[in-house]
């Protein structure tokens, strides 16, 4: 073989090798990452959609990193740790749940289905319930108009489904 058609097929063996090595260690996959990760905000946008439910949110149990949320809820990370204790433990949200500055009276904390809930409310037209799963905190509030139970109905539901998919 001629010098130059001999360096290029010896290339060729090369890139062939680099990308087999390439895909499987996986360095090929990283940049489709962000195609197969999981949205949360369809969840939110599913919640906040249903007649009875003005603002949603998801923090993550670990940390309280807020994983989605409408733009009605700043619930910091805090917040969503201590409203998750709130869950099993009455003293964590006795004094009230706060949903960033603004502060709810805590009713009671209730397994409901298997799914550890914590019920607030404030004055008497708005409220909330926020559900622990495996994984993460589903909060969801109502507000003038809007019903209580329904409200806790639709976060209980997808409380259920998330909690059954493994989170």
């Amino acid at each position: 073989l001629p010098k130059p058609f001999s360096c290029l097929v010896l290339c060729w063996s090369l890139l062939r090798v680099w990308v087999w090595i390439d895909f499987s260690l996986g360095f090929l996959r990283v940049p489709l990452r962000p195609i197969i990760r999981m949205s949360w905000d369809g969840y939110i946008t599913s919640l906040v959609d249903h007649v009875n439910v003005a603002s949603a949110a998801i923090h993550g149990l670990d940390n309280g990193a807020k994983w989605a949320s409408s733009a009605e809820t700043n619930l910091s990370a805090q917040q969503a740790t201590t409203i998750a204790k709130g869950t099993t433990d009455v003293s964590a949200v006795s004094n009230g749940v706060f949903i960033g500055p603004t502060k709810y009276m805590f009713l009671r904390n209730e397994d409901i289905g298997g799914i550890p809930c914590v019920l607030f409310k404030k004055g008497s037209a708005a409220g909330g319930i926020a559900a622990k799963t495996g994984q993460c905190l589903l909060l969801g509030t109502y507000g003038e108009g809007m019903q209580a139970g329904n409200c806790n109905k639709a976060v209980l539901k997808m409380a259920e489904y998330l909690k059954g998919v493994g989170y």
